[in-house]
């Protein structure tokens, strides 16, 4: 059982880190298929409107970017000609967009994956139990992660219940719009999504001077943060404490940066 359990684990990472693109891994996808990809799993995950957003939030940076681009007119730069700042935009805001909330987790215990997981690594009779830990029960200090184990026929109505009520996630009915991940989510959200806007600017107000590399660099590190941030809980909450530090060192660099290129508009 426990030889199955990691089998299990692994197979889970290894269907998180590919697409459906033959097997290759996220990486590996063109930046039409990255945003593809996402935009259909949005879609599963919320609804059209969301999956809409996350195009338009893409289709803006790759834009800015193709105008740097143009701008550059070949100058070698591996980063630019590979649209590094639009494939790390498509991933990242698809992580900010699609958190593992509750009704996702749910979604995704019942979308049939796991059942032919099972049925692929176990012969003969056998009990199903899942191991969560509900912030409502656990009463422990955040560094532990107390996990309850319930039982299938327990844990699968209620799955399909929280997936049922995915249409209320974020809306004031949301029973768990108040709790602490989800308060957290909510503001990785709006920094993101800041700093997008903030990448547009100076991208634009660059894009003429020697500054234009160096705020693209520093665009594409801003963009990435998000990936500092994994987990639930405890372990969340220092991945985000650790990104809001490197956060704030980049929008220093990149303040500076529109300083040096933004017009000073003469007192009259």
């Amino acid at each position: 059982r426990h030889g199955f359990r990691r089998e299990q684990e692994e197979s889970w990472r290894r269907r998180r880190r590919e697409g459906e693109w033959g097997g290759r891994t996220a990486l590996e996808m063109s930046l039409d298929e990255t945003v593809e990809d996402r935009s259909r799993r949005l879609r599963s995950y919320q609804d059209e409107a969301l999956a809409n957003k996350y195009q338009e939030g893409v289709r803006e940076v790759r834009r800015r970017e193709e105008e740097l681009l143009g701008w550059l007119n070949g100058e070698e730069d591996v980063d630019v000609k590979v649209q590094k700042l639009s494939n790390t935009m498509a991933r990242s805001y698809y992580k900010v967009l699609a958190i593992k909330d509750e009704f996702e987790v749910a979604r995704l215990l019942l979308d049939g994956s796991l059942q032919r997981e099972i049925s692929k690594g176990m012969e003969g009779e056998y009990s199903l139990s899942f191991h969560l830990a509900p912030p409502a029960l656990n009463w422990f200090s955040k560094s532990s992660s107390k996990k309850f184990a319930f039982p299938a026929w327990l844990a699968i109505p209620a799955f399909r219940l929280l997936r049922s009520m995915s249409f209320l996630r974020n809306t004031v009915l949301d029973p768990f719009r108040l709790s602490a991940d989800r308060k957290l989510n909510f503001k990785l959200l709006a920094h993101f999504e800041d700093d997008v806007a903030l990448v547009l600017r100076v991208l634009s107000a660059a894009r003429n001077t020697s500054w234009a590399l160096p705020a693209y660099k520093l665009s594409v590190e801003l963009l990435e943060i998000p990936n500092m941030i994994r987990g639930y809980g405890h372990v969340r909450e220092e991945g985000a404490a650790k990104a809001a530090e490197r956060r704030s060192e980049l929008l220093a660099r990149i303040d500076s940066i529109m300083e040096r290129v933004t017009p000073v508009t003469p007192e009259k």
